[in-house]
C-alpha cells in the first residue's frame, strides 16, 4: 500500500511540472492552476496521511521509494508544497529530512513554503475546490490565514462562501465543513470585522448557517459597519445599500455662478438641471434574500432591534426589499406581541424614518399593507419632515399613497388635509409637500390622488426663498403639461408674482415655447396683465431665464414675437449675455452677440464683462469665441484688478489641485474596499 500511495505522489508531480508556481512566482493564475489540478487527485488527501502509517508497518522501510519520490519532485512546484509534509514523513520514519528546496540556485525557507501552501489554500477555496482544500490543509496551510492573492485579505472559509454564486450549495457547504475539522474558527473575524457567518447569510448560504450555527457561531458578532449577521442577511446582494437620500436631480435650478467677490474663492458650479428621469431609489435592489437564513438565525436568538452605525435595524433593510413582507413578518413575529407595534413604527438613529417610509418609497405595496394592519402610522416624519405619503407621492407610488391616506382618513378624516399639506423642514431651499414632489416628477396619478385629499394646490414650498416654487411652477419647470392642466383645472394661480417668481419665468426657463403659450392663453382667459418683462426678486426677466439655459428657440421666440427687452440687468450687474456666458451656454452667447446694440464689454457689479465671467468659470469655448469676437476688449479688469488671462489661469491652477483633492479622497476606506470588491466580484458574475 505505501507503494500505491508514492506513485499516487509521483505521478501528481509529474502533472504539476508544467505549472509555473513557485513562493517566489506567487501569481494568482499559477495557483489557481495548481489547486484546479490537484483538485483531479481525490485520494491525494488519503496519500498524504497514510504514506508514513503503510511505510513503518513494513519489516523494512521503503527508503528507495522515499528518495525516488523526493527525486522525482525535483522539477515539480509540489516540493515546495509538500516541503513540510516531507520533513514530516522523515521525522516518522527517523531518517535524514530532505534538504529544502532551491530555486535559481537561492534557498527557499520554509515560511516562503508555508506561504505558497496557504496561497494555494485560498486559491482553492475561492473556486470552491472540497478536494483541493482539504489537500491542502493535510499539506500543512494554515486554515485562519488571510489570503495575499485577494485584494478583500479573507481567510478561506469567507473567500469559500464569497465564491458561492453559481456553484451548488453542498459543495460550498462541503468545503466549509473541511475547513471546520480542520482547525478553522466559526467566529473568526476578517480585516473587516465581519465573520463567516456575515457571509453566509449575505450570499445566501442556508447550509452553511445551519452549520456555523451548529459550531457556536455567534450571531451577536458586529462587523465594521456594526451590522450584524442578520443585517447582511437581509441586505443580501445589494451592490449600493439601499437608501432614502436625496437625488441630486431634487434640487431647484439654481440661479447661475454667483459674482466673485474679493477674496473669497468659489467652487465651480454644477450644470444645469436636466429633466429627471422616473426617480428610483439609489442602486440597485437585491436580487434575492433567504428567509431560510433569516429564520435560522432568529432561531438562534439574533437581534431583530440591533442597530448598525447608522442606526437602522433589520426592519428598515427588509421593508426596503422588493416584495419581500415575508421577512418583515419573520422579523416583528420574532417579538412579543405587545412589541410589534412599536417596531413596526421604530425610527432610525440617523434619519428618523420607519419602516413604513422605506416600504413607501422602495414601492413595496404589500409590505406597506402589512405595516399598516399592525399598526404604523403614515403621518410620522422624519427629520428632515416627510412623511410616508412624501416618499410615496415623491416616487410615483400611486398604489401607495392611496392606501396610505386610505387610513389617515380612516383614522382621523379632519386631520387628513393636515397630513397631506404637511411641508418638509425647509433646508436651503426646501420645504415641500407631497402635491409638489408629485408634480415634480410628473406622477399624475398622485397628483389626482392628493388633489382628491384635499392638498392645497396653490401652497407653495416653505423654505422662505426668493423663488418659491408651486405644485403649478413646477410642472411647468419639468414641461409636464397633463398635470399643468389637471392644477389649472383644480384652481391653480396663474397670477403668482407678489415676490416671487412669475409663471411665465418658470416656462421660459424650460424652453418650452408650447408651454410658454398655453400660460399665456390662460392669462389672457383669465383677464389677468401680461407683462413680458416682469422680472423675479433678483430682476431676471423670462427672456433672461431662457439665456441662463441655453435655450435659442425661446430667445428667438421672445425678441420676435414679444419683442421683449435684451438689454435688462439683474441684482448683479448681469445681462443676458453675462448670464449665458457664466454658464458655458456657447450658442445662446452666439446668439445674443449677434444682436443689434449688444454690447460685448457690458459689466456687472463687479466690473466682470462676459468674457470674465466665462473665463472664471473655465468655459473655454465661450473665451475662444469672445477672444474672436470684433470689439471684444481683452485687457479690461475687474475690480480686483484681474483680466480675463488671470481669471482663466486661476481657474485652470484651481481645477488641478481639485483633480488632484479627488485622488487623494478616492482612496477607498477599509469599510469601502470591502463593498468594492464586492462590486467587482459580482460584476465578473453577471
Amino acid at each position: 500500500m505505501a507503494g500505491a500511495c508514492i506513485w499516487y505522489l509521483e505521478k501528481a508531480s509529474m502533472d504539476l511540472e508544467k505549472i509555473a508556481c513557485s513562493p517566489r512566482n506567487m501569481s494568482a493564475e499559477g495557483m489557481e492552476a495548481f489547486a484546479g489540478t490537484i483538485q483531479d487527485y481525490p485520494l491525494l488527501a488519503y496519500a498524504l496521511e497514510h504514506t508514513a502509517s503503510h511505510l513503518s508497518r513494513s519489516q523494512k522501510p521503503h527508503l528507495d521509494a522515499m528518495q525516488r519520490l523526493a527525486k522525482c519532485m525535483e522539477q515539480s512546484p509540489i516540493r515546495f508544497f509538500l516541503s513540510e509534509w516531507m520533513r514530516r514523513q522523515a521525522a516518522d520514519l527517523g531518517i535524514e529530512a530532505p534538504p529544502m528546496p532551491e530555486e535559481n540556485g537561492q534557498a527557499i525557507t520554509e515560511k516562503n513554503c508555508q506561504a505558497f501552501r496557504n496561497g494555494v489554500l485560498h486559491c482553492a477555496a475561492s473556486q470552491v475546490l472540497s478536494t483541493a482544500v482539504k489537500i491542502a490543509l493535510v499539506a500543512g496551510a494554515d486554515a485562519e490565514s488571510q489570503s495575499k492573492l485577494h485584494k478583500s485579505r479573507e481567510n478561506a472559509m469567507c473567500l469559500a462562501i464569497r465564491s458561492s454564486r453559481g456553484k451548488l450549495p453542498a459543495e460550498v457547504e462541503e468545503v466549509v465543513r473541511v475547513l471546520l475539522q480542520h482547525g478553522a474558527k466559526a467566529n473568526s473575524r476578517t480585516r473587516f470585522r465581519g465573520t463567516p457567518l456575515h457571509y453566509a447569510g449575505k450570499y445566501m448560504q442556508t447550509g452553511v448557517v445551519a452549520l456555523l450555527l451548529s459550531h457556536h457561531a455567534s450571531v451577536h458578532d458586529r462587523d465594521a459597519q456594526d451590522m450584524t449577521p442578520l443585517h447582511r442577511t437581509i441586505i443580501g446582494l445589494n451592490k449600493r445599500k439601499p437608501t432614502l437620500a436625496d437625488d441630486p436631480a431634487d434640487e431647484q435650478y439654481v440661479e447661475g455662478p454667483q459674482t466673485p467677490q474679493p477674496g473669497v474663492v468659489l467652487s465651480k458650479p454644477d450644470p444645469p438641471p436636466k429633466e429627471p428621469e422616473r426617480l428610483r431609489p439609489n442602486g440597485t435592489l437585491p436580487r434575492d434574500v433567504s428567509l431560510d437564513c433569516v429564520e435560522l438565525l432568529l432561531q438562534a436568538n439574533a437581534d431583530p432591534k440591533a442597530a448598525d452605525k447608522q442606526g437602522q435595524k433589520p426592519i428598515h433593510w427588509a421593508a426596503a426589499l422588493r416584495d419581500r413582507e415575508d421577512i418583515v413578518k419573520a422579523l416583528l413575529y420574532a417579538l412579543p406581541a405587545k412589541q410589534r407595534k412599536r417596531a413596526a413604527n421604530e425610527r432610525c438613529a440617523n434619519t428618523d424614518s420607519t419602516p413604513l417610509h422605506w416600504a413607501s418609497g422602495y414601492g413595496n405595496l404589500n409590505v406597506v399593507k402589512f405595516l399598516l394592519q399592525e399598526g404604523a402610522r403614515p403621518g410620522d416624519a422624519d427629520n428632515r419632515g416627510r412623511t410616508a405619503i412624501s416618499w410615496a407621492a415623491r416616487y410615483g407610488h400611486h398604489e401607495i399613497l392611496e392606501a396610505l391616506l386610505d387610513r389617515v382618513h380612516m383614522a382621523d378624516s379632519q386631520g387628513l388635509e393636515a397630513v397631506v399639506n404637511k411641508q418638509e423642514t425647509p433646508v436651503g431651499r426646501r420645504g415641500r409637500h407631497a402635491l409638489i414632489w408629485a408634480c415634480q416628477k410628473g406622477h399624475q396619478e398622485c397628483a389626482r390622488l392628493l388633489i382628491k385629499a384635499n392638498a392645497n394646490v396653490n401652497l407653495a414650498e416653505g423654505g422662505g426663498d426668493d423663488v418659491g416654487g408651486t405644485a403649478l411652477s413646477w410642472a411647468i419647470t419639468f414641461g409636464h403639461q397633463s398635470i399643468v392642466e389637471l392644477l389649472l383645472k383644480k384652481g391653480a394661480n396663474l397670477d403668482q408674482g407678489n415676490g416671487k417668481r412669475p409663471l411665465l419665468g418658470w416656462a421660459a426657463a424650460t424652453g418650452n415655447v408650447n408651454m410658454y403659450k398655453r400660460l399665456l392663453r390662460g392669462l389672457h382667459d383669465s383677464g389677468l396683465h401680461v407683462d413680458h418683462n416682469e422680472a423675479d426678486p433678483r430682476r431676471r426677466t423670462p427672456f433672461m431665464l431662457a439665456a441662463a439655459r441655453g435655450h435659442v428657440g425661446m430667445l428667438e421666440y421672445l425678441h420676435k414675437t414679444h419683442k421683449v427687452w435684451t438689454n435688462s440687468w439683474d441684482n448683479d450687474g448681469n445681462t443676458s449675455l453675462l448670464l449665458a456666458a457664466g454658464w458655458g451656454q456657447l450658442n445662446a452667447v452666439e446668439w445674443l452677440a449677434g444682436l443689434p446694440g449688444m454690447d460685448i464689454n457690458r459689466a456687472n457689479n463687479n466690473w466682470d464683462t462676459a468674457l470674465h465671467r466665462a473665463a472664471y468659470w473655465g468655459r473655454k469655448d465661450v473665451v475662444n469665441y469672445l477672444e474672436r469676437r470684433r470689439g471684444a476688449n481683452l485687457g479690461l479688469e475687474n475690480q480686483q484688478g484681474k483680466t480675463y488671462k488671470a481669471l482663466e489661469e486661476e481657474y485652470n491652477l484651481l481645477n488641478k489641485r481639485r483633480i488632484l483633492g479627488e485622488a487623494n479622497a478616492g482612496k477607498l476606506s477599509r469599510e469601502e474596499e470591502e463593498e468594492e470588491d464586492d462590486d467587482e466580484d459580482e460584476d465578473e458574475d453577471d
